[in-house]
């Protein structure tokens, strides 16, 4: 939800949660991988969310499935239950009664254990539209968001003065007889501007004012040659 903007889980399909889930299971080897069914995938009937929850398991590759609803309060999962928004005191009864694991979201300490959105828990998003929609129950762990904001600012303004990349971030090099070569071909051409930016790219200005020399020798000559057809 929060990776692609929307406000809730409502706009998710089955098939957008494939890919998520296949790309968490290629990266994650250790933990039990749990996939939502979105809504909208599993209500019309039992038939439909054992055939969601098939395409979920088989190719999404998850170990567990767990139903997403379109508002709060809790959710199952194959080996579990999901408390979401609940006082703690119910998520407390519910966590004694169950032979299966509660896992809380909103609902106090204690659970079997505890799940929140890491986008919101690092504080990756930064936009006000964001900061209107983080639940109440999430604690902002960190403040990466700033951090990668000031990066990304950091990048721009080198970029835009040109001080990125210099030399140390330049590494692939060519010898700089064989730019001279390559500039006098382009100047053959008649890629003036051309053979200007690759003698600049090196830094060298006298290599350039003789580029420059050469540049008009060659327009002389050529005028030379011309004056001579005309008058032939």
């Amino acid at each position: 939800m929060v990776a692609h903007g929307h406000d809730n889980t409502l706009p998710i399909s089955l098939d957008l949660m494939l890919q998520h889930c296949r790309a968490v299971v290629r990266g994650a080897q250790r933990p039990l991988i749990v996939g939502d069914l979105p809504f909208g995938s599993y209500e019309s009937s039992p038939a439909q969310a054992v055939e969601s929850a098939v395409r979920i398991i088989k190719e999404g590759g998850v170990d567990a499935v767990k139903l997403e609803g379109g508002c709060g309060g809790s959710a199952g999962f194959a080996g579990g239950r999901l408390l979401r928004c609940v006082p703690a005191p119910v998520a407390a009864t519910a966590t004694a009664a169950l032979q299966i694991p509660t896992i809380g979201i909103g609902a106090g300490p204690f659970c079997s254990g505890q799940v929140l959105v890491y986008h919101d828990l690092l504080g990756m998003f930064q936009s006000k539209n964001h900061s209107k929609v983080t639940p109440k129950f999430c604690k902002q762990f960190a403040n990466i968001g700033a951090v990668i904001n000031e990066a990304l600012t950091e990048y721009r303004q080198e970029v835009e003065a040109r001080s990125f990349p210099g030399p140390t971030y330049t590494p692939y090099k060519i010898p700089s007889a064989d730019v001279e070569v390559f500039a006098n071909a382009l100047q053959t051409t008649g890629l003036n501007k051309a053979a200007d930016a690759a003698i600049n790219a090196t830094g060298n200005e006298k290599k350039l004012v003789v580029l420059h020399r050469r540049a008009e020798e060659i327009n002389k000559s050529s005028n030379g040659n011309l004056s001579a057809e005309v008058a032939a």
